[in-house]
């Protein structure tokens, strides 16, 4: 656990402690006259502190909290030195209580009950030394003799998982720089064994801190570790065979100035000819029709396609944008109403992709526990992109139709 969030629990149970012993010290001061109200405002801040004290024993403990040893060390000086103070803190106000109350004031029966076990888990000599002195006083030792062990998460690199994705990672890296891979189904298996690798690394080394919940309709599942990874995985990569076209030149390029790579928003590769700038319009027609069917899809949705807009948010699908991106309108076209045409169709095109994006966001807000973000984003969804849509649309048969 990072120091800063140990400050912070800590800081819970330390502060009721000053209150504590500010309360204490008022009560001394009184002397030899003390007061009833004095004595119980003692008792209640002490009877706080020990609670406090008893939850953080019990927060840092949990499973989920991995401790340095000079974290554990700290703890353990704490908890010898809160239960030989309780000691003093007992005599003091059960023979004051009795005197001012008229009835003796004593602890609950379980009174510290996990630092008691924790210390016994730790300390045997020093817990059986303190436990001695607890019931000559009459304090409970309900902790002390209980069976049960309460063990201090160390921090420690699991060696498995670490050196088992070390190798997949070596075994994927072989692959890719080998250039192995030359259909979709070994792609998707590639990248599959490649996370894996990546996430026995990061699990071997953090251990839990690796969460995930994820919401299905009616279910809620919580992973941690290496099952959280698989979780995001699935959901954020579907279990389909991608598309995937290997290239057959270095970097994706092409050695002849007569053509280009056109690189769609999903993964799609087309080579065109862009030997003149007359011939503007074939790249154009081929990103139209690569985009039409999207847009079509998103015009012809209502306000009922949020199973389908669902879908989208874990496997988005872009519109490609790179040919329009790449165009310089005022050198390559003459035409002014073409210029706007095709400025006002970036933008809309821009503002859909924008609109897919923030459902994606959404779903992985999921994830943290927002459960309103992507019911927000599916109901905007159709709000503003049914109608640009239509008009991208239009738009595009209309340049279409000024070559």
């Amino acid at each position: 656990m990072d120091k800063e969030r140990f400050d912070v629990i800590q800081n819970n149970y330390l502060n009721a402690k000053k209150v504590f012993d500010d309360n204490l010290k008022k009560l001394l001061s009184e002397q030899p006259t003390f007061l009833s109200t004095t004595i119980n405002e003692v008792v209640s801040s002490a009877s706080s502190f020990y609670t406090k004290f008893e939850a953080f024993l019990t927060n840092i403990s949990s499973e989920y909290q991995d401790l340095s040893k000079t974290q554990i060390n700290d703890v353990l000086t704490s908890i010898e030195n809160i239960l030989e103070a309780s000691i003093k803190y007992w005599n003091i106000i059960g023979s004051l209580s009795e005197k001012v109350l008229g009835s003796k004031i004593k602890p609950q029966k379980n009174f510290l009950k996990t630092a008691q076990s924790i210390l016994r888990t730790y300390n045997k000599d020093k817990a059986l030394s303190i436990k001695n002195e607890f019931v000559k006083n009459n304090i409970p030792i309900e902790g002390f003799e209980s069976k049960e062990k309460y063990k201090l998460n160390n921090i420690k690199i699991e060696w498995t998982s670490l050196i088992i994705g070390i190798i997949f990672l070596i075994i994927s890296a072989i692959i890719i720089f080998l250039d192995s891979i030359n259909t979709g189904m070994q792609y998707w298996l590639i990248r599959i064994f490649t996370s894996l690798g990546v996430a026995l690394l990061i699990t071997g080394i953090f251990k839990k801190s690796i969460q995930a919940k994820i919401n299905i309709p009616g279910v809620v599942i919580t992973a941690t570790g290496g099952f959280a990874v698989f979780f995001i995985l699935y959901f954020f990569n579907p279990a389909k065979e991608p598309e995937y076209k290997k290239s057959e030149t270095p970097n994706n390029t092409i050695q002849n100035s007569n053509n280009s790579i056109l690189q769609t928003g999903n993964n799609n590769t087309i080579i065109v000819n862009t030997n003149q700038k007359s011939e503007f319009i074939k790249p154009f027609l081929i990103e139209k029709e690569l985009n039409l069917p999207l847009l079509i899809f998103f015009a012809e949705m209502n306000t009922g396609s949020g199973n389908d807009l669902q879908k989208l948010s874990y496997n988005p699908k872009y519109l490609s944008l790179d040919f329009i991106n790449s165009i310089n309108f005022y050198q390559e076209i003459s035409n002014k109403d073409t210029i706007k045409q095709l400025i006002e169709l970036k933008n809309i095109l821009e503002n859909i992709n924008t609109k897919i994006e923030n459902l994606n966001n959404a779903q992985k807000a999921m994830l943290t526990g927002d459960l309103t973000s992507l019911q927000s984003a599916i109901t905007d969804f159709p709000l503003v992109v049914i109608d640009s849509s239509l008009r991208a649309i239009y738009l595009y048969n209309e340049i279409s139709k000024s070559f």
